[in-house]
């Protein structure tokens, strides 16, 4: 009596997928000059609408340079701005100084080490966060 492995009794999966011929895949576009999501908290709608907040630091969230859709979650209007994210900057959260924060006047660094250690639980005091700027583009809408 011969012995033959479950594997051995089912098809090759693989040879029922029909894939798409290498390159032409649309989700693989890295370089497109497609407009990116940037998500805020709702709080933050007017202090962005207004030009005020210009940047943000983001936690295991890569940011693109290029055209954005800012989304203002859980917000009942359901609002968004169109924008353009300007500068991305890479720095370690226990080495980061206020102005590569770009903190705005009486602000201090270790009340932005602190809201963000409270906005992304487990965050490590030595993680590598982006500091990105962003600006509101005019719109038609």
């Amino acid at each position: 009596m011969s012995i033959t492995s479950p594997a051995a009794r089912v098809p090759n999966l693989l040879s029922w997928v029909r894939l798409p011929p290498l390159g032409l895949d649309p989700f693989f576009f890295p370089d497109a000059n497609a407009r990116r999501v940037v998500r805020f908290n709702k709080r933050y709608f007017d202090p962005v609408a207004s030009g005020t907040k210009t940047t943000t630091i983001r936690y295991d969230d890569p940011m693109a340079l290029g055209p954005a859709l800012f989304v203002f979650e859980d917000d009942a209007g359901h609002r968004s701005l169109d924008g353009l994210v300007t500068d991305v900057v890479s720095r370690r959260l226990d080495q980061m100084t206020d102005d590569d924060a770009r903190l705005g006047p009486g602000m201090r660094i270790e009340d932005l080490r602190r809201g963000l250690q409270s906005h992304y639980p487990g965050l490590p005091e030595d993680a590598v966060v982006e500091v990105v700027a962003f600006k509101l583009l005019a719109t038609d809408r």
